[in-house]
This record gives C-alpha cells, structure tokens and sequence, in this order.
C-alpha cells in the first residue's frame, strides 16, 4: 500500500470520527491526525493491518480528544500551583516503572540484556559489542532491535499490570513492537487489532515507538553508570568487556531486586501494602471483618473466579481508579492504571437518591462490596456490547457500589 492509499483511507476515517464526534473542525483535525500516524508506521505494517490499525487508531485519537474537552472545561478555570518538589503519588509511579524496568529487563537472555544495557546507557558501538560476542556488527543490531521490541512490551505489560486475554496477543503485540511484516501477516494481526480491545489499547505505543529503550533506564542506573564512566575516564585502559561488564554491575545495583536479609536479621523495609495478599473472609454474605481490600492492579490481575468466590462479600476500597468505558446506564468499567485489568462497577440507589453522571477517563475513589453474579447478569444490568457481556460472564464477579459514595 503506496501513499496514496493511505490517503485514500480519508473518507473510512472521517466517517470512523464523525460518528462520536460532531465538531466539523475537530473532525477534520483528528482525520489528519490519524492519516499523519498511519504514514509514520506505515513501513513496519503489513498491508491487510494498514486499514484496521487506521480505524484503532482514529477510536483511540477520539478518545483522548474527549478526554482533552472535559479536562480543559473542568481546569481551565483554575490556577495551577507548580510544585518542585516530587508527590507522594510521583513517588508510587517511580517506583511502579522501576518495578516494571525490572520485569522486562529479566525476559531478556543475560547476553541480550548486556549488550542492551552497554549499548544503550554506555553508548557501546556494535562493531565493539560484535567483537566481544564473537559476532557480526548486522547480527548484533539485529539482536538488539529485537531486544528492544520486547522490552517495550514487556514494559508495557508490566507497568500497567496488563493481563492479555488470550494466548495469540503477546506473539501480535511483538510482531508490531519489532515491526516484522512477515510475522503481522502470518499472525492476521490487523483483524485482531479490531477485535481485541487490550491489543488496540497497548498498539499505538508500540507503532509509534513512544517508548524508546533508553528511557525505560531510571536514574539509579544513570547515577551508577556515571560512576563506572569516571572510573573508565580516570583508567583509559580498560577493555570494552571490562565496561559491559561494569555496566551490568551498575545496571544490577539499581534495577534487580535486593537480596533477602540473613536469618536471624530483620529485613530493612517492610513488605508495601499493596503487595500484601487479600485476607478479608466476611462472617456472613454482606458482612466484612478487618479493614477493607485495597483495589489494585496485582488484585484485579489476578483474581480469578477462585479468589473472587473467596473475596465474595468483602469490602473493597478504590482510589483514582480510572473509569475504562460506560456500557450501562448504571454501571461502568474501572481500572487501577491504563491498560489494566478492569472490573465492572454497579451502581446501587436510594429512592431518594438522584443519578450520578460517571464519564470515561474520569478518576474516581469509593467503598462497595465485591459480589458474584451468574450468566444473565450483563442482560440484566442492560450492557448490550457483546465484548463487555463476554468479559462479565468470564469474570463472574462485579463491585456493587453505592451511587452516593462516588467522590471525585
């Protein structure tokens, strides 16, 4: 497919973004939005995934765009206060990332990790690396783009606690982070892209290369390399294995994990909360003994219908939890993070009480219990989407709210 033919995708993707969007400007900025990303990543896409990935890509550009309105309409009259020093919520999200970089550098061979980290916090050349490895500098390069492909993706399903539903997403994810044609062909990865919501969530990032394997190196690795460099600097002599291999060293201080205490010592830091398994076992359906369960992206990744039949009756608290999509009147999808595991929220009234307006992308705190509900549940609740029905019945399980509880 030439350039042309992607511009001849025009009228698809208008039509894709005037059905949610009635500003005729903002219809038109979006459409040249969309046509300007597909041509940007239009060589690292088969031909038979161009048309799909335009039609996800104009869904998702709609959507932020609806989020961009409602966060400019409720802020804008407000005055910013900048602070210069780092939130406690900063500091969760850096240590969430660093928790991330960990995951996905560990999926990579200890030969593969190496060469990334010399490379891409040293600067090592390929011709040095290629040398080291007995190697070619073409099949190291080669190597390390595909390095870099699964750390972007590991990154991803790491930072966001994604949990792919189904066994064929990682193998199209892959093939669109590393940019293989021949792979996105064999696997039909345009079809899935329209058919599996998690996958078209996570393939903007990856097409657009929006994280570039450098940046997923916090600064505790940058802060030990700038020591290993001063070192070099003051002791020229050094071989290039001599500074790969400080480099992993320096890479293994900051990122892997801290080795346990020996006995009879007390660990330096207490286990996080949020890392601390559920314990809530209610005395009787509707009643909770201790404190309430915490929602997050550990617990709704992996609470299965086991978990969850244990969980049942049990009070939960969610803090910022994102509202995902509204698929019924009273009830809408939540997530700890993008991209995360989601679980479905039902509003329950008071006769007195009167409706409470939820929009996606809204962030949202309340307390509700976690109850089970059967087949016929996404019919009775009215969602009608046949993926959000499927999901519900897979997951067997749901929060029951109350509507006056929601606090922004």
């Amino acid at each position: 497919m030439a350039q042309d033919d992607v511009v001849a995708l025009t009228p698809l993707i208008r039509r894709v973004v005037a059905a949610r969007v009635h500003d005729k400007e903002a219809v038109a900025d979006l459409t040249q939005e969309t046509i300007t990303r597909i041509m940007q990543v239009r060589g690292r896409l088969q031909d038979d995934a161009v048309t799909p990935y335009a039609i996800v890509t104009a869904r998702n550009l709609v959507v932020s765009h609806a989020r961009a309105e409602r966060r400019l309409q409720r802020y804008a009259p407000r005055l910013v206060e900048h602070r210069l020093t780092a939130s406690p919520e900063d500091e969760v999200v850096s240590s969430e990332e660093r928790a991330a970089v960990r995951a996905a550098l560990q999926t990579l061979s200890p030969r593969d990790r190496q060469a990334i980290v010399a490379h891409e916090v040293t600067g090592t050349g390929t011709a040095a690396l290629a040398d080291e490895q007995d190697s070619t500098p073409g099949a190291v390069a080669v190597r390390m783009a595909r390095s870099r492909g699964k750390l972007r993706v590991e990154y991803l399903l790491a930072v966001g606690r994604v949990q792919l539903p189904t066994a064929r997403c990682k193998p199209v994810l892959l093939a669109l982070s590393v940019g293989d044609r021949r792979r996105q062909e064999a696997l039909n990865a345009g079809a899935h892209l329209l058919t599996c919501a998690v996958c078209a969530d996570l393939s903007s990032a990856l097409l657009r290369r929006r994280i570039p394997a450098a940046s997923l190196f916090p600064a505790g690795v940058v802060s030990a390399w700038e020591f290993v460099t001063d070192l070099v600097r003051r002791h020229p002599a050094q071989s290039v294995t001599a500074v790969t291999a400080a480099a992993a060293l320096a890479t293994a201080v900051a990122l892997l994990p801290a080795q346990p205490a020996p006995s009879g010592q007390p660990a330096a830091q207490p286990q996080p909360a949020s890392a601390q398994r559920a314990t809530c076992a209610p005395a009787s359906q509707g009643s909770t003994s201790g404190e309430p369960v915490v929602l997050d992206n550990r617990l709704l990744a992996g609470m299965g219908r086991a978990e969850a039949e244990r969980l049942a009756g049990c009070t939960v608290r969610g803090e910022r939890m994102i509202v995902r999509s509204v698929a019924a009147n009273e009830g809408f999808w939540v997530s700890a993070s993008p991209g995360g595991a989601r679980v479905w929220v039902q509003l329950t009234r008071r006769r007195s009480e009167s409706s409470r307006r939820v929009e996606s992308g809204q962030r949202l705190s309340f307390e509700g219990v976690l109850r089970p509900h059967g087949p016929g549940f996404a019919r009775r609740v009215g969602v009608t989407g046949p993926e959000d029905a499927d999901e519900l019945r897979r997951l067997g399980h749901h929060l029951a709210v109350p509507a006056g509880d929601l606090r922004n």
